[in-house]
């Protein structure tokens, strides 16, 4: 008579590839079965676009070569932060006069000045005076962070790879490669926070980070600002500054309609203006849609505070520059009045290498459908971006021939309708 075979026996199996010595769980194993599938898929779309962007931009390696780079305006960038690095920051001034070109000029009192300061940090690391300001503010918001335990683990490497690049000198030349492709790089990341911090349910962050690709790689356009061929022809200033106006749009949605993440707000839209003045009038174009769609006392105090602080971090460069406006240039650019063609088809553009790419009329239509869902479903995001692509094209149309450019008003009414 055959005995019972014991259940401890029966319930035997081999062992598990994936599980230690002693049949338990490795620790990594059980922290990726701990993470969403949804989070999977962000990751995936976002990091996905971040290195496609990054694989365009670096062909055969040349980011990490020991080369300056040059084409169209970005050439007269080189020397720039190499004269705020020698001759200014050992002076204690961030703007000065210059003997070099034009009999001398007087530099980054009418050129945003931030940007290069960022070539400066990136290329000396601890050395230069900057970041004995900057530094102890990265680190109280890093340990911040870090303590926080709801700080994603992509923050937390994100915040180490940052320190990492300040600390540690680098060529200059790979200095400003680098912050030149900054903006473009960081773009979807910048999206997906828009997203994230307006609180669109999944998968709608990651596709605001993907809808960013189409603005980046856009081709009608070649100086304007924001897209891949405006930055490598000088605009990447522009471009730095989209981003931060993408991440403000993000807490400025969430802010009106929580009351919370003032000073945040307000440290974005100052960096925006201080990185391009063009591109604060865009966040400030939606600052006053967003407003408008939910008016209120607390949205009202809300926005009222956001800008005043912004206002006054971002005083030290934008007063003088308003002070001594008189000895602005003028470009003399002529009105575009193809206006049609600009907003609508974009069959008509400036030169033969310019073209409809992405299709303007598909983007359009799927930005009305994205329209009548935000309408459905009561997203303030989409009447945010929806109302500023109107704004800014009637602006477009209607403003008067003058030193601002009509133009440069096309990337941020194409980066709304994307």
């Amino acid at each position: 008579m055959s005995q019972p075979v014991p259940e401890a026996a029966a319930e035997a199996a081999p062992p598990n590839p994936e599980d230690g010595a002693d049949g338990a769980t490795s620790p990594l194993v059980a922290i990726l079965r701990r993470i969403p599938l949804t989070t999977w898929v962000t990751g995936f779309l976002v990091g996905g676009s971040v290195l496609f962007v990054l694989w365009v931009v670096n062909p055969d390696g040349l980011l990490f070569t020991r080369s300056t780079p040059t084409g169209g305006d970005l050439g007269a960038h080189v020397w720039g932060p190499a004269f705020i690095r020698d001759e200014l920051l050992p002076r204690f001034r961030l703007t000065g006069w210059t003997p070099d070109w034009y009999a001398g000029f007087p530099a980054y009192h009418f050129y945003m000045v931030v940007p290069m300061l960022l070539v400066v940090a990136v290329d000396v690391g601890l050395a230069t005076p900057l970041l004995v300001v900057v530094l102890p503010a990265i680190g109280l918001v890093a340990t911040r962070l870090l303590r926080n335990r709801s700080t994603g683990w992509i923050t937390r490497l994100a915040l180490l790879g940052a320190a990492t690049v300040l600390v540690v000198p680098v060529h200059y030349g790979m200095a400003l490669k680098w912050v030149t492709i900054g903006g473009l790089v960081v773009m979807p990341v910048a999206g997906w926070l828009t997203g994230r911090l307006s609180g669109l349910p999944f998968p709608g962050p990651a596709l605001t980070a993907v809808a960013t690709l189409p603005f980046v790689f856009d081709r009608s356009f070649n100086i304007m600002g924001g897209n891949l061929m405006s930055t490598m022809a000088g605009e990447f200033a522009f471009t730095l500054a989209v981003a931060a106006c993408l991440v403000y749009i993000g807490l400025m949605v969430r802010g009106l309609e929580t009351g919370r993440g003032r000073a945040a707000a307000a440290a974005m839209l100052a960096l925006t203006g201080l990185c391009h003045l063009l591109v604060a009038f865009y966040a400030l174009v939606a600052s006053a849609v967003a407003l408008a769609m939910r008016p209120s006392r607390e949205a009202f105090r809300w926005m009222l505070t956001t800008g005043l602080v912004a206002g006054l971090c971002s005083a030290f460069w934008v007063l003088p520059f308003w002070w001594q406006r008189d000895h602005l240039n003028d470009m003399s650019w002529h009105k575009l009045t193809r206006f049609r063609s600009y907003l609508l088809d974009r069959d008509q553009l400036a030169a033969d290498f310019l073209t409809n790419d992405p299709p303007l009329q598909v983007a359009i239509l799927v930005a009305i459908v994205g329209l009548v869902v935000s309408i459905a479903f009561r997203r303030r995001l989409g009447f945010v971006l929806a109302g500023s692509a109107v704004l800014l094209g009637l602006a477009f149309v209607h403003l008067p021939e003058g030193r601002l450019y009509n133009g440069r008003i096309l990337p941020t009414y194409y980066l709304s309708i994307y």
